[in-house]
């Protein structure tokens, strides 16, 4: 695995309220064409029924910076629902990817799918991204 920079040292912890701007930096990063701010994210959580859906998020914290650097979330899929069936989704900022960040943020989430006894587990990524398919590939391996 290729590493840039310094040793990498970075926790992973529940999201909490103030990491919405992280989160929109983030996914701005990533999806330069598609905008988002903080108060989309916000709404978006809001229009998400919690009452008879699941949906956590978990966001890895850079030790060094205490940045937040990535963020993996995983829900029940509403349109589709069964109630072990969930879709994964992680998001690592660029300049962190190919360190071993979301594949943290993947066996944490894991650990909570086998919580819930998930029989089935969904992940996307678009074909556009660098790195994205051999991502699932890697996630495929590891969930075996």
């Amino acid at each position: 695995m290729a590493v840039r920079g310094p040793s990498l040292s970075v926790r992973i912890r529940e999201f909490k309220d103030s990491d919405y701007d992280s989160l929109a930096e983030i996914l701005n990063a990533i999806y330069p064409d598609h905008r988002t701010d903080v108060e989309d994210l916000r709404e978006d959580d809001k229009r998400f029924d919690k009452e008879r859906y699941v949906r956590k998020r978990y966001v890895a914290v850079d030790d060094t910076s205490d940045q937040v650097i990535a963020f993996g979330v995983y829900s029940h899929i509403p349109g589709m629902f069964d109630p072990q069936r969930f879709r994964v989704d992680i998001f690592v900022h660029p300049f962190w990817w190919r360190r071993g960040v979301g594949t943290r943020l993947w066996h944490r989430i894991l650990e909570d799918l086998r919580d819930l006894k998930a029989t089935v587990v969904l992940a996307v990524a678009r074909e556009s991204l660098p790195n994205g398919l051999e991502f699932l590939r890697k996630l495929e391996s590891l969930a075996s």
